[in-house]
């Protein structure tokens, strides 16, 4: 792959993964969910302002019900996630 080839690939990779990032903090989905962590290869989700800001609540709750996800922090503004690999891979079967 010629470097200005590469520069291009890699600036698309970067576009779907932020529209992803998106999806998960504004879309309550699941099975998306399920798909964008194994993806990326998560292994821990943080809620904090600016997730709260641009994601939307009801998407934001849905984390709390994802069963491949522990909370392993939480304040009054923030909250972070372990992402459990092996209930993942439970989940896809």
């Amino acid at each position: 792959m010629q470097p200005r080839e590469a520069l291009k690939h890699s600036s698309i990779a970067v576009a779907q993964r932020k529209q992803d990032v998106q999806r998960l903090y504004q879309i309550p989905d699941q099975k998306f969910a399920t798909q964008f962590l194994l993806t990326y290869n998560v292994r821990y989700i943080i809620v904090g302002t600016q997730e709260r800001r641009f994601g939307d609540d009801q998407a934001l709750l849905a984390l709390d019900s994802h069963p491949a996800l522990d909370i392993v922090f939480e304040d009054t503004l923030n909250k972070i996630y372990f992402v459990d690999t092996e209930k993942l891979w439970e989940l896809t079967q």
